[in-house]
């Protein structure tokens, strides 16, 4: 992968992690106030998002290093 690829899968990867720490955090509350699992029910779509988001990176990747 050329630099630039590197740094936007880093970039992707960041973000999915920086999620995972927020639904894990909030996951490991006893209590949720109603907000909080609103808020938790969005943080996992949001980081499923950005696990497709890698997974299509590194298929549009894995492509174009077969095309060249």
């Amino acid at each position: 992968m050329h630099q630039q690829a590197n740094r936007r899968l880093q970039i992707l990867v960041d973000r999915h992690q920086r999620l995972d720490d927020e639904v894990d955090e909030l996951s490991e509350r006893k209590i949720l106030l109603p907000t909080e699992k609103e808020k938790l029910k969005q943080l996992k779509i949001v980081r499923l998002r950005a696990k497709e988001a890698i997974d299509r990176f590194l298929h549009q990747e894995q492509y174009v290093d077969l095309s060249e």
